[in-house]
């Protein structure tokens, strides 16, 4: 749903122009893709923490990966 939604706002406002003909629910992708983003994190952070894995090493990755992808 996720998906499909930021694909809408992309294709709607930034390539077709043509927003105001259409009633798409567009504002709420981003917000969505921000609580996905989250949960995911922190059943990450569990399965981690799970295996024994040490603060300091779990930091790291998500440093890591953070900078990645900025």
């Amino acid at each position: 749903m996720a998906i499909v939604m930021m694909a809408s706002v992309h294709f709607v406002e930034n390539l077709a122009g043509i927003y105001d003909n259409y009633l798409l629910p567009t504002g709420f992708a981003a917000p969505i893709f921000t609580l996905l983003t989250g949960v995911s994190y922190r059943i990450w952070l569990r399965s981690q923490l799970a295996k024994g894995v040490d603060s300091q090493r779990i930091s790291q990755r998500s440093i890591r990966r953070g900078l990645f992808l900025v």
